[in-house]
């Protein structure tokens, strides 16, 4: 028996191992085989693993040796029992060449004493105010339910989150969870009908992307398996909070100092989008980002005359709104991102004049996405994947996605250099933006066998592609405010702020529930409080909301979900709450004071 801080480890002569919580009262598993093992696409025989046990760098380690078989030579899989959480691992060379479709995690007939999983896939998803997207298991219902849940989601708005999920049993929580960015497509896990016996447990790389080649030194990605206590009903995010704690303090994930941050990053901010439909009937708003047509209405509508409402209403009203986002439709198409002249006749000269009235302006941007109508695909088709996504809404029927191939770094430095120069930089020609706001991540292609197999997997390849983005980004313009929407503890480096995403609601338990979820999965990472377009309960919603992240309004014309038109004293209270958000920001506070 292994006692630690949070949790007990039974090993049992046959290998096979029980995992309590710290005051032994609950066996939350047992695995009856060895974890972590590769299944690649040509069958391999398992021999039983010789297990022995002893203290590497004073942390007690068990190794379970198995026999070389037609796949691996000298395959082991090793658990390192540290102070708080059980890492493990798989190595062993490979014999012969295969493609490796999956990670078993844990053993097949293995049991798990959960009563429910909280998955976080689902980008609109929120314990209080949506039915939870979760599997119950045995007891809660009697036995009656199994499970059958996976991190799959072709939606990746507010995602991709990481491959793993929280285990519940009353107050005691568990996870097994990547210590690492992941290079595989999501996780899944299968329950019995009635039972807690595991029916599998795995992580899915995808069907024939990741080759392994003979001779190659095989190591899976590192796992760990930690508990937690908690209130009953929670919702999870002490224990996701524990695994970033863990994962900062083993150096695998670097918090982020928002003392480091100028201050104008804090900046209560407008997102022109929801303003961008005043003109339409009331009635129909809401529906807007699922019809073609009224989804046009409002990307037309945007010009220097619309933002220019909107400041004057600002100026007139004494907001401390400094931050200006110009949203989707500034541009003439997808990928090429040249402001549209129809609608910007001097797009620098424009930028130029909101900063001489003391507004930072950032645009929304797309990056990973391209039109068939522009220039960047008419003449470089070869740089591009085609993704399928039956889900694109906003793409009618065509649910095939033209999409930049990130992993050709000539291609993509001769495209990133050009574009993000010429939105960022303050040189001739140039746009002179202060940020750029990311969207729609779920257009990358992630399930390709690329030619680069360091780009394979869903969080990898996302990861790389926007790394590379805000890399270049930053060599333009250091202070370059980038947006982001992925709560994930590996994309950290990735971008500067995470906004709780689009969900048109009046149920703005969504976003602070989302804020929350942002803050425990991602350390130190300032939260932007997105979209909440109807008139019930915005003022509580940005009361609230500005004591978890920083204020982002869609709406200063009226609120578009209902047709709502401000009025003065709604004017004044709006006001009220964004000065007493000011006053708590200090380096915000002298920034506004020095401001035109």
């Amino acid at each position: 028996m292994i006692t630690k801080s949070s949790y007990q480890l039974d090993l049992k002569d046959d290998g096979s191992f029980c995992v309590y919580n710290a005051d032994g009262s609950l066996k939350f598993m047992q695995s009856i085989g060895v974890p972590m093992l590769p299944v690649a696409n040509r069958a391999t025989n398992w021999s039983a693993a010789e297990v022995t046990t002893e203290v590497q760098d004073g942390v007690e380690t068990i190794t379970y040796a198995m026999p070389t078989n037609a796949m691996y030579e000298n395959p082991k899989t090793v658990l390192k029992c540290h102070d708080d959480y059980v890492e493990f691992y798989f190595t062993g060379t490979v014999r012969q060449r295969a493609s490796l479709d999956k990670w078993n995690l844990i053993a097949r007939g293995s049991e798990i004493n959960a009563l429910e999983v909280l998955n976080y896939r689902s980008h609109i998803n929120s314990p209080s105010a949506y039915e939870r997207n979760q599997t119950i298991l045995a007891r809660r219902r009697l036995g009656s339910h199994g499970c059958s849940v996976n991190t799959e989601d072709g939606d990746m708005m507010f995602a991709p989150h990481p491959m793993l999920f929280v285990l519940q049993n009353l107050e005691n929580n568990m996870v097994i969870a990547p210590m690492q960015l992941m290079q595989a497509e999501s996780a899944h896990l299968r329950m019995e009908s009635g039972q807690i016996t595991v029916k599998d447990y795995f992580i899915s790389i995808g069907n024939s992307i990741y080759w392994l080649e003979e001779g190659e030194e095989l190591e899976s990605p590192h796992f760990m398996i930690t508990l937690t206590k908690d209130e009953v009903g929670s919702g999870g995010n002490k224990m996701l909070q524990t695994y970033t704690d863990i994962l900062v303090r083993e150096g695998l994930v670097e918090p982020k100092k928002t003392d480091d941050m100028p201050a104008w990053w804090f900046s209560p901010m407008w997102c022109s989008w929801g303003d961008q439909h005043t003109h339409l009937d009331s009635a129909d708003v809401v529906s807007t980002a699922f019809t073609q047509n009224m989804r046009q209405q409002a990307a037309d509508a945007i010009c220097p005359a619309f933002v220019d409402r909107v400041v004057e209403r600002i100026a007139e009203h004494d907001l401390p709104v400094r931050t200006l986002l110009v949203d989707d439709r500034w541009y003439t198409h997808w990928g090429d991102m040249d402001a549209d002249t129809n609608k910007f006749p001097d797009f620098r000269g424009y930028i130029d004049s909101l900063h001489e009235k003391g507004f930072k302006v950032m645009a929304w941007a797309s990056i990973w996405r391209a039109s068939v109508e522009s220039k960047l695909y008419k003449e470089h088709p070869e740089w591009f994947l085609v993704h399928h996504y039956d889900r694109d809404h906003h793409n009618a029927d065509d649910t095939d996605v033209v999409a930049f191939d990130f992993s050709n770094q000539e291609a993509a430095d001769a495209f990133l250099d050009e574009l993000l120069t010429r939105l960022l930089s303050d040189q001739p020609g140039c746009y002179n933006l202060d940020g750029i706001k990311f969207d729609w991540p779920f257009l990358i292609p992630h399930n390709y066998p690329y030619a680069d197999r360091s780009w394979v997997g869903k969080e990898n390849t996302t990861y790389k592609t926007q790394k590379m983005i805000y890399d270049k980004a930053k060599k333009i313009k250091s202070n370059a405010l980038i947006i982001g929407v992925t709560p994930h503890p590996f994309f950290q480096d990735a971008h500067d702020i995470i906004r709780t995403y689009d969900v048109s609601t009046y149920d703005i338990r969504v976003h602070m529930e989302r804020a929350d979820y942002i803050k425990s999965l991602c350390p130190g990472m300032p939260v932007a409080m997105d979209e909440h377009v109807f008139y019930q309960n915005f003022f509580r919603y940005m009361e609230d909301g500005s004591k978890k992240g920083i204020p982002m309004m869609y709406n200063l014309l009226r609120f578009n979900g209902d047709g709502h038109a401000y009025t003065e004293e709604d004017y004044q209270k709006l006001k009220g709450i964004l000065d007493e958000y000011v006053e708590s920001v200090p380096s915000l506070k002298a920034y506004l004071s020095e401001l035109p």
